[in-house]
């Protein structure tokens, strides 16, 4: 049966051969047949529905995904990695885009030539993932960041041609789920970059394209303050990026109000500490 109290095809084919037997006069035989096949396919029918899924896309353990989350939550990152990287050739999106990420996390303790190694590494792992699962709004996320950085490391001209391929990641990911914080975090950079982009690569990115991206700091704005009304206090930087566009629209009251809040929140991941540094800088510059 398919779930829907209709026989599947398999179970009709055995059951018409079992009644051609059972009308050629063996009658008792066909009926025990009739009883083991059910008794089997009943067992069968619990696990029918998992086979198939499993054959296409290997399943997480929700046990490891659970104690990679946490120990990246608390910034273990080499204990993170130690553990998703068991996980590499697993075929599973869910413990792809977290080993990218981590990956990207390593990258951001160290210089080149090992960071570009180590972005070069996670972008691959990353487009591993959207080949399994296109359904997954971690993997647009972290392909957008990993795409970002990887054209960071390409030059200028890479980054000003990717830029367009950044946002339609963000894009499609807060399509998939519009209440993801970071996501709107990462569109408001997105719009801040562009905004502020300076002349010279301007310049470029006039050369590269017909209409080259556009922005304003009213649009990045707009979307960290998205971001921090689906999550207060989610992350230190996006009150930083707060701060900064009211001090580029000339509000200097709250500019202050949401550079002062990071004061009082928890200081763990690298970026963490960059936008303490960047808010005590701007509050000085604000008195």
């Amino acid at each position: 049966f398919n779930g829907s109290g209709v026989m599947s095809r398999p179970g009709f084919l055995i059951l018409r051969s079992l009644l051609l037997t059972a009308v050629k006069g063996k009658i008792v035989r066909a009926l025990t047949q009739v009883k083991y096949a059910s008794s089997v396919w009943a067992r069968l029918i619990p696990t029918t529905a998992f086979v198939f899924p499993l054959a296409l896309k290997a399943m997480a353990d929700v046990s490891v995904i659970q104690e990679a989350d946490k120990l990246y939550d608390d910034y273990k990152v080499e204990d993170a990695y130690n553990l998703l990287s068991k996980y590499r050739d697993s075929k599973c999106d869910e413990y792809l885009w977290r080993l990218a990420r981590i990956i990207y996390e390593k990258s951001k303790a160290v210089d080149n030539p090992e960071k570009k190694k180590l972005i070069f590494e996670a972008f691959d792992i990353i487009q591993e993932a959207l080949k399994i699962n296109d359904k997954n709004f971690s993997c647009y996320k972290w392909n957008a960041v990993l795409l970002n950085k990887k054209s960071e490391q390409e030059g200028t001209k890479q980054r000003i041609q990717e830029a367009e391929n950044v946002k339609a990641n963000m894009e499609k990911g807060l399509e998939l789920n519009p209440k993801d914080a970071s996501l709107h975090h990462m569109l408001g950079l997105w719009c801040y970059n562009v905004a502020d982009l300076p002349w010279i690569q301007r310049s470029i990115a006039s050369a590269v394209f017909a209409t080259p991206p556009t922005s304003s700091y009213e649009e990045a704005l707009e979307s960290f303050l998205k971001a921090e009304e689906i999550s207060p206090n989610f992350y230190c930087m996006n009150l930083a990026m707060i701060g900064r566009c009211y001090m580029k629209l000339k509000n200097k009251e709250k500019a202050i109000e949401y550079l002062s809040r990071i004061k009082g929140m928890t200081i763990k991941t690298a970026d963490d500490k960059q936008a303490l540094k960047e808010s005590d800088e701007m509050l000085k510059s604000l008195k």
